[in-house]
């Protein structure tokens, strides 16, 4: 309304990812780190950040952060893919997906997560906990390293996500 920026009273953070919920919620992945802005700290000018804690405690970077169907929080990660526990308030890592490097989070209208690592593509249903992988043998560039937090779907449904080797997109 004024024009003019603010900077944001934070801890000397590496900013990863940022990310608005569907309850007005702010999240901000960092190294090591989740922060979030409460919707109703939304109308300071500088709004506090909560720290959420997240473990495994080891070396981590939150490359994105998203939202599925059924208003879960989810967090790609380098060490884990990790759900945020409202009730602990805290992420947590999920076992269901293959630990390692996870790079970046789409949720469908299904209810599906597609989840990248390195070479494969991941379609992880939360409640039904199915898991299926995907790579060059099913369409997927040839030697292509999928890029963190490149990922993302239109208002069709069709899914785009960008490698090394050039952007992929199926419905």
């Amino acid at each position: 309304k004024q024009g003019i920026f603010h900077m944001q009273n934070a801890p000397n953070i590496s900013v990863r990812s940022i990310f608005e919920d569907s309850r007005r919620n702010v999240w901000v992945g960092s190294t090591n780190e989740v922060y979030r802005v409460k919707s109703k700290n939304g109308t300071s000018l500088a709004p506090a950040l909560e720290k959420i804690p997240a473990g495994p405690t080891m070396a981590n970077y939150f490359w994105r952060i998203a939202e599925d169907p059924s208003g879960s929080i989810w967090a790609a990660g380098t060490t884990s893919l990790f759900h945020y526990n409202p009730k602990n308030n805290r992420f947590e890592p999920n076992t269901d997906v293959p630990g390692g490097y996870i790079k970046d989070i789409v949720p469908d209208e299904l209810g599906y997560l597609w989840l990248s690592a390195a070479h494969i593509l991941y379609r992880y249903h939360p409640q039904s906990k199915t898991l299926q992988s995907y790579n060059d043998e099913d369409g997927l560039p040839q030697n292509g390293q999928l890029i963190q937090g490149f990922g993302t779907k239109d208002a069709n449904g069709n899914l785009y996500f960008l490698t090394n080797q050039g952007m992929f997109s199926f419905n």
